[in-house]
Parts: structure tokens; C-alpha cells; sequence
């Protein structure tokens, strides 16, 4: 793993608590807390493997950077 990120205001109700997690297989996924830590999400198109997850903060926009040079 090469990074995590909790998405802002996860506490709220109208928004359910979500990890964005980094990999070295050059994907990042999205880990719902609601529903005791289950994989709702995989996210891929990098080259190479991930430097950085964040959330914008508003918590509606996920980004990533990977040593291929690129982010998403």
C-alpha cells in the first residue's frame, strides 16, 4: 500500500465513511466504512505504481499520482 485517505466530513449521515486506499499494483480503491470495511470500488488506468491518494475537500473528487508521471 502506498497511501491512505479518509474522505471529509465522513461522519455525516447524507455521506457514509469512505478510504481511499494507493497500491503498488498501480490501482486505488474505495472502502466503505458502513458496511464493515467492504471494497466498493477499484479504480485503475495508471502505468505504474501509485505515489499519492486525497480527497478534494469537499469529499465528491478523488485524485491520485503515480510514478508513471501522471495523475487521475
Amino acid at each position: 500500500m502506498t497511501g491512505l485517505a479518509w474522505r471529509p466530513a465522513a461522519a455525516s449521515a447524507a455521506s457514509p465513511p469512505l478510504l481511499l486506499s494507493g497500491g503498488v499494483d498501480r490501482t486505488a480503491r474505495l472502502w466503505s466504512a458502513a458496511d464493515g470495511g467492504t471494497q466498493t470500488a477499484c479504480l485503475t488506468g495508471h502505468g505504474d505504481r501509485l505515489a499519492r491518494v486525497a480527497w478534494h475537500p469537499a469529499g465528491r473528487h478523488a485524485a491520485t499520482a503515480s510514478y508513471d508521471g501522471t495523475w487521475r
